[in-house]
């Protein structure tokens, strides 16, 4: 059996990208069928446009999982990881990306390419050679910048550059070692803190993280971005007060 290749993506009130990102992601399934067996599963977040209906409406090979309340991103990743526990094994991978067609299918080839060097993460970073946000308001990049570097200094992680990307490569092994941990929804925080928070459980577990340079630019997207910044701080706040408890999590897991 081909490996598969799992395709998550959150989506909320996204019906002005969804076109596009289907069928790219349909475009990308016949290009890589000789290699993976592709499930892209869609998680829509209780969207109050026809977010999901679109979806459902340009492809039958697509999941969509439905939230009946708003729940946030992580909520939406809680569930996909949930729906894929039973079915992912350790030869399998798992793409994470975001729902606004900004997360670009030619980086995806470069991260799957990277894989072969023997990695079990590859994330898509804006801040390696090469990368960069394009069309992005200053004070969003100021505010990523600063994030990033709180973050860093809290959690102690070096020698990683992009630390909140959605976009991110994962080997099955990994997703089944993390769900062993910290149950089968991986991570706790249900904004966009969750990639902070699954990304310092990868580190602390020892899993190899490598990344890929990309660009993200705006100007493709259609739509305000769905962040909302006190919230989202709130959350990294949180992050200082939750990462010794899963540190533990992981110690006693391992035996430690």
């Amino acid at each position: 059996m081909k490996p598969k290749l799992f395709l998550i993506v959150p989506v909320y009130n996204e019906s002005k990208n969804v076109q596009s990102l289907v069928e790219n992601i349909l475009a990308l399934k016949t290009e890589l069928d000789g290699k993976f067996s592709l499930k892209a599963i869609f998680v829509d977040d209780c969207s109050s446009d026809n977010t999901g209906d679109l979806i459902r409406a340009a492809s039958n090979d697509i999941i969509v999982l439905a939230h009946k309340t708003n729940l946030g991103p992580g909520a939406a990743f809680q569930t996909a990881f949930k729906f894929v526990a039973n079915e992912i094994r350790p030869e399998d991978w798992l793409i994470t990306m975001e729902g606004d067609n900004t997360s670009s299918l030619k980086t995806l080839k470069q991260m799957l390419i990277r894989r072969g060097e023997g990695y079990d993460v590859v994330l898509a970073s804006v801040y390696s050679y090469g990368g960069s946000f394009n069309h992005v308001v200053r004070w969003r990049l100021t505010l990523s910048f600063v994030a990033n570097l709180f973050i860093m200094t809290v959690l102690q992680i070096y020698g990683i550059r992009t630390l909140s990307s959605f976009f991110r490569l994962h080997s099955g092994r990994t997703i089944m070692e993390l769900q062993k941990c910290y149950g089968p929804s991986i991570v706790e925080l249900t904004g966009f803190g969750w990639a902070v928070e699954m990304l310092y459980k990868m580190i602390i577990s020892g899993t190899s993280i490598s990344e890929v340079e990309t660009i993200v630019d705006w100007s493709i997207r259609r739509g305000t971005s769905k962040m909302r910044v006190v919230r989202t701080m709130r959350e990294y706040l949180r992050i200082f007060f939750l990462h010794k408890k899963w540190k533990s999590q992981n110690n006693e897991f391992n035996g430690r």
